[in-house]
């Protein structure tokens, strides 16, 4: 699978030395608004990139997701990236019954005009284990998050649910609960330039560039 992209409209704009997104896909919790896609074989479950911008809203929601990997039965073997209801993102990863991989920000994105670009970038090759998942959020790598008992980075060589194609539900905008086949927690937001890159550790650079009028953080067109 090469990626998965939620609609959006381009226009080029030379005068910013870029490209930079016109319109979005506008979705509304009250009508239980989604997108998902099964795949037909697998992709590659230890190196992926999932990168997209996003508006909420509502900032006082409750936690929405935006993101889920999940089989389409009763289990809580998941990768998901929420949208917290106390302003901020959440990186949740289950798998045989266990948190496998927690992060929740300690930076608050409360900012309720802003479109926020968010970057999960993972390699559970690597070595290292700080190399193994990263979090970018407007092109800056996030490394402060809660204390927890959880693993802030995955083991080595995990096979993520993200890319599975056995009865895998990869869910844009809402959740499949551990215990019920009902959707739930449905994204109220805007979202944009939705990509999720199979086999490859991409950092911000691929999706986005720094104005140098502004100095603010400008999508571009993914191509590769």
């Amino acid at each position: 699978m090469g990626r998965v992209a939620a609609p959006h409209i381009i226009t080029d704009d030379s005068a910013l030395g870029g490209s930079v997104i016109e319109r979005s896909l506008r979705i509304n919790s009250g009508d239980s608004a989604y997108l998902s896609r099964n795949h037909s074989t697998d992709g590659n479950r230890r190196t992926f990139t999932i990168s997209f911008w996003t508006k909420k809203s509502n900032m006082s929601d409750t936690g929405r997701v935006v993101f889920q990997s999940r089989l389409n039965s009763n289990s809580s073997d998941q990768l998901q990236i929420q949208l917290r209801s106390e302003y901020r993102i959440r990186v949740l990863g289950n798998s045989g019954g266990s948190v496998n991989l927690l992060l929740d920000t300690t930076s608050l994105f409360r900012e309720s005009s802003a479109w926020y670009h968010i970057v999960f970038a993972v390699d559970t090759t690597q070595g290292n284990a700080s190399d193994r998942n990263k979090l970018y959020v407007n092109g800056t790598q996030i490394t402060q998050f809660q204390s927890s008992a959880h693993p802030s980075s995955f083991t080595q060589n995990t096979e993520t649910p993200v890319n599975q194609a056995s009865s895998r539900r990869h869910l844009i905008g809402c959740q499949r609960p551990n215990t019920s086949s009902t959707l739930n927690a449905f994204m109220d937001g805007y979202l944009a330039e939705f990509n999720l890159i199979d086999g490859q550790q991409y950092d911000p650079s691929f999706f986005g560039y720094t104005e140098s009028q502004t100095g603010l953080w400008r999508p571009k067109r993914y191509e590769g």
